[in-house]
This record gives structure tokens, C-alpha cells and sequence, in this order.
């Protein structure tokens, strides 16, 4: 595929994408507006992070606060976990992603997600896992209980994980079937 036109295209298509779904993020998860409030006083909200470490500070929320631990001498506490331990093993596994792919078939950042429904299903559920996590950050101004959000943390993941594979899979099945008739020709 030639540089120019078709790849300049698709860069700036997926650069397009990404800046708008950075400014979705950044007008649907704002900074926490310190100019309204001023210094703080018994009625100014919390602060919370920036809306790229929500995920974290939901983390941080959902880990419960009597859950420690010894490991190799040195104590593992709730904060530990959630803001240093789970982090970084969520950023660890998005850099060995790529190496922990051992299938011999080719891949292209083009490839419709019908060609890898589990690939796909598993990045949707990644995704959902980020978002249960951002609106657990704002717990507590939507009111939504922590056992709620704790068993949210757990189901909306694979249930958006199987609902994904289900469909991209019966979508490729009804797509093959569609095209089996005309490679008979």
C-alpha cells in the first residue's frame, strides 16, 4: 500500500479518532474545577486526579481497606495495591501484549475485528474494566454503593467480553456463509 494517498489517509483517520476520543474524555471527566471553590472549606467537594489516573483513584476506592498483607518481608497495604501494584501490572501487560501473541498468522492494524474475535473481545473487555473503574472514581457523587461497584468490577467485563465475542463470531459465521457462494463460482 503506497505511502500517499492510502496510508496518509488512514493515519490521519486514526489520528482524527484519537484526538476526538481524548476530548470526549477530557469534556466528560473535567479536572476538578478548584477556580469555582477557592481555597478549601467544609463545603468544597474532594479533589480528584485528572481524568487519564481516575481509573487508578477508582482502584484505589474499590481495594478494601482491611485487605494487608506480608510478602517477602515487606507489608502490602491497600494503597500499595491499587495505586502501585495493579497499575502496574495493567501498563506491564498492554507492553507484553505484543510478545505474548505466539500465532503464526500475519496481522494488520487494518484487519477487521471478525478476523480476531477473541483479540478483540478481551480489548472490549479491557476497556469496560477502565470504565467501571473511572465511575468508581466518582462514587461519591453519584451515590452508587461500593458492593455495587465492587461486583461491577467483576461481571461488566466479561459480560462485555462475551457479548463481544458472541457477536463478532456469529458476524463472521453469517459473513462466511454469505461468501461461500460466491468463491464457488
Amino acid at each position: 500500500v503506497p505511502l500517499w494517498p492510502q496510508q496518509a489517509v488512514m493515519m490521519a483517520e486514526l489520528f482524527f479518532l484519537l484526538t476526538g476520543g481524548l476530548l470526549l474524555l477530557s469534556a466528560f471527566f473535567p479536572v476538578h474545577p478548584v477556580d469555582y471553590y477557592g481555597p478549601p472549606r467544609p463545603g468544597t467537594p474532594p479533589v480528584k486526579p485528572e481524568w487519564y489516573f481516575l481509573w487508578v483513584y477508582g482502584a484505589l476506592k474499590l481495594i478494601p481497606g482491611w485487605l494487608e498483607f506480608n510478602f517477602l518481608g515487606a507489608k502490602i497495604n491497600p494503597e500499595a495495591l491499587g495505586g502501585v501494584i495493579f497499575p502496574g501490572l495493567v501498563i506491564l501487560f498492554l507492553f507484553l501484549l505484543p510478545f505474548l501473541d505466539r500465532s503464526k498468522e500475519a496481522k494488520h492494524y487494518m484487519d477487521t475485528p471478525l478476523t480476531a474475535p477473541k483479540r478483540t473481545a478481551a480489548g472490549a473487555g479491557l476497556l469496560a474494566l477502565i470504565l467501571v473503574l473511572t465511575v468508581a472514581g466518582y462514587q461519591q457523587e453519584l451515590g452508587i454503593p461500593l458492593v455495587v461497584l465492587r461486583v461491577a468490577l467483576l461481571l461488566v467485563p466479561l459480560i462485555v467480553g462475551f457479548i463481544a465475542y458472541g457477536g463478532l463470531a456469529l458476524a463472521g459465521r453469517r459473513l462466511r456463509s454469505a461468501l461461500r457462494p460466491l468463491e464457488e463460482r
